[in-house]
């Protein structure tokens, strides 16, 4: 129990003796004496019922579930059975036949009466066993013949029948049932009727006293935790009366027979639930503290399995789910009661746990007793005591949180009093009327006033119109959150006001925020204006031509970039810089009308939004403004700098982004720079570059979803061997992509948008399945195929997950992976030599050819191809092209030429474009050609139509020279290859 402090002593005058001696006997004397009397009585006093002394009945009993079943072949079948004193069910809900004899008549001669005391008995019918004569039948609303309901269970009257008489009984039993029989003497049973009434009759009393507290309190304070308490104390009486088994009526008014068991069932996960929930009630301040809290959650998520339950089972089905579930659920919220009270001290947790362990305690004690016989304990300790005190103790432990709220309350109430006094805000308030009533230190600095009686009227310090405003916002949300700007003492304020009506008052907070008022707008100026210039930065540009867009306007955007400044800063330092910049921004905005304005990206680049003109307005500005930025000299202190300008200016077509927009208004100035003019360069809306950035920005969002391949289609080029033209088919696999209107998009910009979006793996992954499964299905038609190239990304080799994919791929295709030659760049192999290397090994275990494009097009030193094992070296078409023109060019191919043969390697000459061309490269010993001197790229299925590549081949001359290599003997070959001796290339 919560201690009682007693009041603070008085005076000893008038009657302050008296009402002492009064408060110690209310407190103290009263409760030490029933507490004195209680123990007399319970040690001393003889007992109001005295127990009686019933008699075992031993008796045989079998489960015959069968409609066939009669009195008479259940003698026949119990006749065999062991006789036993008691038997569990075990939940079963057939029927159970019964058979045993009435003892003696007792001492006073009176016929004994049977009892079946199971609470869990809910049909009884009895026959004479010689004769199969009924007897009575009987459930729990009616009964006949000499059976009765008695108790919890049944009574049968022997008052027709003799000592040794044997009786059969058929019996329905619902839930956990054990089977007992009891031969009492009647004058005994009586009693033990009026002990078993009256020992419900205070079990109730007492919790329904306990309830109706707790309910008023919860009506009074408005308090969820007491409701909670309260529908748990109605549960609690509940189940102690179907412990007790007299669950069957409420109020004195007997239930329904048709939803007994459901309610039973509902009672128990009722229990359940209100048990967590008046746990989480109490203790969700503390949780955090002392931790577990995912063994909270799962408590309180086990709610839900175990409602679905309880309208979904049997009653005996629905059992053993609620016992396994509340031993798991008592067990945790012991430990977090206890852990609460060992971490937080707190007699709550403790009391509540104690509680918890109670309840658990007294159902263990019934089985225990129902096993062992164990009446002592059942007579003080059982389901329906431990309810009352399981009851009690929570009731403590509300009574104990209330007392430590109370103080705590009256904790913060003087810490309150202590902040309203100390605090730096003003609080005050005021009637609806304007008339100050109170105010604290702050408030009164705040004004000047001196005294809490010299407030007055709000009208002494500020104008009505603010008080009058803050009325009208008041009264129509109750709240209120305005600014105050006026003159107080002399200066300039702004004051920020919070308030709201109480009753008939308005309680209130004053701040003076100057400082603060003119700082925000400082840095607001700031977030969209550059420090430097005053023009708008960045973002204050983003969002001027966000609102411009929106609207729809004519919209141009000019890209500025200041020549030559940078030579300013170096020589004369940034403060020089600094000035001179902001007197361009001076000139510029001169130029500029009320519906355009500037802004800085950075440096020395500026850009201008155009609003609501065309571009050949604009256009005219920007040449006004070369003029004005050009024309006179910048000067600071004794020195004068000139400085030339760039601007782009471009037309933003309908739809664009605003990234979009300032990316091609800088690549127009680019340009402007480049051509050295004075004369703004000028993208109009129709230009190309819009339509290409559209372009691009499509495939982005298609290599997005999952449609990245639609529309990629692939082609072949030729790759024709110099050493047997008419003998081979090898060619290049080429991506194209097929736009929407039937065009086809350049493999070069869908490449690059992939690779600059990170896609480049999801097309080469395409690429190479359809190649290879292509190569599967045309094996047959490719026997002059030897090998056939795909060029693979740097991004594809950096991705682990391709990688993967495409050995799998390989593993799958093994057959057309011995065609298949991989191209890798010169720059992305020499990137990550190691890993190169690796891949390269890997590859060749399925018989994949390696080669290397683009050769010498990046870097100078070929001692890299002694550390590659690649099969083929592509030479970049760079070389190639105008070899047969360029002896320096032809030279560099005759040397890789010969790297590469002394290395073990073939080589490919790329652009190889005219007769010409193809002529010089068999003269230093090319091993292939490639181009359009011998074929542009054709569709696969021209590829399986021809026999080799030389018939691709169109010009006349460029075939008579092919016959001439296919016919000649590999002597002659020699010697047309060992021309280039002559020419001096050696």
């Amino acid at each position: 129990m919560a201690s009682v402090t007693p009041p603070k002593p008085v005076a000893r005058v008038g009657g302050a003796f008296i009402e002492r001696l009064l408060y110690w006997f209310a407190v103290y004397g009263v409760t030490v004496a029933v507490a004195v009397v209680s123990l007399i009585a319970l040690r001393l006093w003889a007992p109001l019922f005295e127990p009686g002394n019933p008699q075992a009945i031993r008796f045989q009993a079998l489960q015959l579930d069968s409609p066939a079943m009669t009195p008479e072949t259940a003698v026949s079948a119990l006749a065999t059975a062991p006789g036993i004193d008691m038997l569990e069910t075990k939940r079963s809900e057939a029927p159970f036949w019964l058979l045993f004899r009435i003892a003696g008549t007792g001492e006073r001669g009176v016929n004994p009466l049977i009892e079946l005391p199971s609470r869990h008995t809910a049909e009884l019918a009895c026959w004479r066993a010689t004769d199969a004569w009924p007897l009575g039948r009987a459930d729990r609303r009616q009964a006949s013949g000499v059976l009765a309901a008695a108790k919890g269970g049944f009574v049968l009257r022997t008052s027709d029948l003799t000592p040794g008489d044997a009786i059969v009984c058929k019996g329905r039993f619902v839930g956990p049932a054990r089977i007992t029989l009891r031969q009492w003497d009647p004058a005994e049973f009586r009693v033990s009727e009026v002990r078993f009434h009256y020992d419900d009759g205070w079990l109730q009393g007492g919790i329904l006293v306990l309830l109706a507290f707790v309910l008023m309190t919860a009506l009074i304070t408005r308090e969820i935790l007491y409701l909670t308490f309260a529908a748990w104390l109605a549960i609690n009486l509940r189940l102690a009366a179907l412990s007790a088994g007299t669950d069957l009526h409420w109020l004195g008014h007997m239930i329904p027979a048709e939803g007994t068991t459901l309610l039973r069932q509902i009672s128990l996960s009722s229990y359940y639930i209100l048990g967590v929930a008046l746990f989480t009630q109490l203790f969700r301040h503390d949780m955090k503290r002392i931790g577990f809290m995912p063994l909270l959650r799962l408590v309180q998520w086990s709610c839900v399995p175990l409602l679905f339950l309880t309208f979904s089972l049997s009653y005996a089905q629905f059992l053993p789910f609620l016992w396994a579930m509340t031993t798991v659920t008592a067990a945790a919220l012991i430990f977090l009661a206890f852990r609460n009270a060992y971490v937080s001290r707190s007699l709550v947790a403790g009391l509540y746990g104690a509680s918890v362990a109670t309840t658990l305690g007294g159902a263990f004690a019934e089985v225990l007793g129902a096993a062992f016989g164990l009446d002592d304990i059942l007579a003080f300790f059982n389901s329906g005591t431990s309810a009352l005190a399981s009851s009690i103790m929570v009731t403590l432990a509300i009574a104990e949180q209330m007392r430590q709220e109370r103080a705590g309350k009256e904790q913060a109430e003087r810490a309150l009093r202590n902040a309203y006094e100390a605090i730096p805000i003003g609080l005050f308030t005021a009637d609806m009327g304007g008339r100050l009533l109170q105010g604290n230190p702050a408030f009164l600095e705040l004004f000047e006033v001196r005294r809490a009686e010299d407030l007055g009227h709000w009208r002494d310090h500020l104008p009505m119109a603010e008080f009058d405003r803050l009325r009208h916002q008041l009264k129509l949300s109750g709240t209120c959150d305005q600014e105050v700007h006026s003159q107080l003492h002399g200066r300039e304020v702004w004051l920020m006001l919070r308030a709201r009506q109480s009753e008939s008052v308005i309680e209130a907070s004053i701040q003076d925020f100057t400082e603060r008022r003119k700082a925000t707008d400082h840095l607001r100026f700031l977030a969209d204006h550059d420090s430097l210039t005053r023009t708008l930065n960045r973002r204050g540009l983003e969002d001027r031509m966000t609102a411009a867009l929106a609207q729809q306007e004519a919209v141009s955007i000019a890209y500025l970039d200041l020549e030559r400044f940078k030579l300013i800063n170096d020589l004369y330092g940034h403060a020089a810089g600094d000035e001179v910049l902001v007197q361009v921004c001076r000139r510029v905005n001169e130029n500029l009308g009320s519906d355009s304005f500037l802004g800085r990206m950075g440096g020395d680049e500026f850009v201008i939004v155009f609003t609501g003109t065309d571009v050949e307005e604009a256009a005219a500005a920007c040449r006004r403004i070369i003029a004005s930025v050009e024309e006179a000299p910048y000067r600071i202190d004794d020195k004068a700098f000139r400085l030339r300008v760039s601007i782009g200016l471009v037309e933003t077509p309908q739809g664009i982004g605003i990234a979009d927009a300032i990316s091609a208004a800088e690549q127009a100035c680019r340009q402007a720079k480049k051509a050295h003019g004075t004369e703004p360069l000028v993208f109009r809306r129709e230009a190309s570059i819009f339509r290409e950035r559209a372009e691009e920005l499509l495939l982005v969002q298609k290599f997005d979803t999952n449609r990245a391949t639609e529309g990629l289609f692939l082609m072949m080029q030729p790759i024709l061997s110099l050493q047997a033209p008419q003998r081979s088919l090898n060619f290049e696999t080429l991506l194209r992509m097929r736009t929407p209107d039937g065009g086809v998009a350049p493999a070069g910009r869908v490449i690059a948008t992939a690779e600059n979006n990170g896609r480049i793996a999801v097309i080469d992954r395409w690429v190479m399945r359809s190649l290879l499964e292509w190569l599967d299905e045309n094996h047959d038609r490719l026997e002059a195929t030897r090998f056939v190239c795909m060029n693979l990304s740097g991004g594809s080799l950096n991705d682990e997950r391709f990688i993967g994919d495409a050995f799998a791929m390989l593993a799958e295709h093994r057959r057309s992976a011995q065609k298949l030659c991989i191209e890798v760049t010169e720059g992305v192999a020499l990137s990550d030599l190691g890993n190169t290397k690796k891949f390269i090994d890997r590859v060749r275990d399925y018989g994949t050819r390696i080669a290397l494009d683009d050769f010498g097009a990046g870097y100078t030193s070929f001692s890299y191809l002694r550390h590659l094992p690649a099969d083929v070296v592509k030479i970049d078409g760079g070389f190639v092209r105008d070899a047969h023109l360029s002896p320096m060019n032809l030279g560099i191919v005759a040397t890789i030429a010969d790297l590469a043969r002394n290395l073990g390697m073939k080589t490919i000459a790329e652009w190889t474009e005219s007769l010409e061309s193809v002529r010089a490269m068999a003269e230093v010993g090319i091993d292939y050609v490639q181009g359009f001197g011998i074929s542009r790229p054709v569709l696969p299925e021209e590829i399986v139509a021809r026999r080799s590549c030389a018939d691709f081949v169109v010009d006349p001359e460029t075939r008579q020279f092919l016959d001439m290599l296919g016919n000649a003997s590999p002597g002659e070959v020699t010697r047309i290859a060992d021309a280039k001796a002559k020419r001096g290339l050696h």
